[in-house]
């Protein structure tokens, strides 16, 4: 209500000439070629997809330990299903080196790659934990590259 009348603000604004009169919603992804459109004409860029952005090596590093830690979790858990459904863990990845080395080889890399990783991801967090002046975009990188290179080699040399 304005004065006693009942009128939208909208129509208030405008009769008491307002600038910056209330303008009815509308939805900004009704169409992303309408949503190009619109930037083009107003100079704005559009961001680019994640496809396109280059990961610095402290959020690689990040998720791969995230990564690890979940395959980890998921592989503990189906070993120890097989185990307790009465499988004999052992016996299988015994067949699995007799059957097929070239795969056996290769599943040991993957098993030993995210156990190092991951386990050394943890002792990285925890010396960051002890030491917070090593939280620096410099040294966090630094030390990704060198938990990423450690772990390659390490893997190599346990899964071999």
């Amino acid at each position: 209500r304005c004065n006693g009348q009942t009128q939208p603000l909208n129509a208030f604004a405008a009769q008491q000439g307002l600038a910056g009169a209330a303008q009815p919603a509308r939805a900004l992804s009704s169409g992303s070629n309408d949503y190009i459109k619109r930037m083009e004409a107003t100079g704005r860029p559009v961001s680019p997809h994640v496809t396109v952005y280059a990961f610095p090596i402290a959020a690689i590093s990040s998720v791969t330990n995230r990564f690890t830690g979940v395959g980890l979790g998921a592989g503990y858990m189906g070993v120890g299903l097989i185990a307790l459904c009465g499988g004999d863990v052992g016996a299988m990845f015994s067949n699995l080196n007799n059957c097929a080395p070239t795969f056996a080889a290769l599943f040991r890399y993957a098993v030993a790659f995210p156990i190092i990783y991951h386990s050394m991801g943890g002792i990285r967090h925890f010396i960051w934990d002890k030491n917070p002046e090593m939280l620096t975009n410099e040294k966090v990188a630094s030390s990704s590259w060198w938990l990423l290179g450690t772990s390659l080699a390490l893997t190599s040399i346990v899964a071999s």
